[in-house]
């Protein structure tokens, strides 16, 4: 629950600051979410709107505004532009000044990161113990994470522990003609 309401005030305040409106109508948002199950997408944010579309589980959207009540988003995805209701949804790119949960695994061996939250899911890959990641959100007993790499997927939430509180992350972007 503290996990929701935080997203939801990263929400609010990255829409109320960042004018992002005028950014999604210049087709330029870098806020995105990902659907946490079967999402309906309504026309206007209100459940007995037209539905726009039905999203299927683990569907990213563009986030494009809130309601003044921070119930619903205003989003684009694929299927095209509507409203869902807010906690239906993780934020994945958390704003830099929003506070991060840094974690790493805590098991002896590897840890399996997977495309959805499912054992039978396609197996993203498998870290190993020490990987240190971002909690972006979670669904459940699962967590979604981002590793230091940038590579994202979901793993059980009990694989990970707090990092140590003394840790500096820091990522570092090279392009071709940088050297270290």
């Amino acid at each position: 629950m503290k996990n929701r309401v935080l997203i939801l005030l990263i929400v609010i305040a990255m829409l109320a600051v960042s004018g992002l409106t005028t950014a999604a109508a210049a087709g330029n948002t870098d806020l995105m979410a990902l659907t946490t199950g079967p999402v309906t997408l309504y026309a206007s944010p209100s459940e007995s709107a037209e539905v726009v579309a039905e999203l299927a589980p683990y569907t990213t959207v563009a986030v494009l505004a809130s309601d003044p009540g921070g119930q619903w988003l205003e989003v684009e995805a694929a299927d095209g532009t509507g409203f869902v209701l807010a906690d239906a949804v993780i934020i994945l790119n958390i704003p830099l000044l929003a506070p991060q949960v840094l974690v790493s695994t805590n098991r002896t061996g590897s840890v399996g990161l997977f495309a959805e939250p499912d054992f039978g899911a396609e197996i993203v890959a498998m870290l190993p113990d020490g990987t240190l990641a971002s909690v972006l959100g979670t669904d459940g007993e699962w967590a979604y994470v981002m590793t230091g790499d940038g590579q994202t997927g979901w793993s059980v939430a009990s694989a990970w522990a707090p990092a140590a509180e003394d840790l500096q992350a820091a990522t570092i972007v090279l392009d071709s003609t940088d050297q270290i």
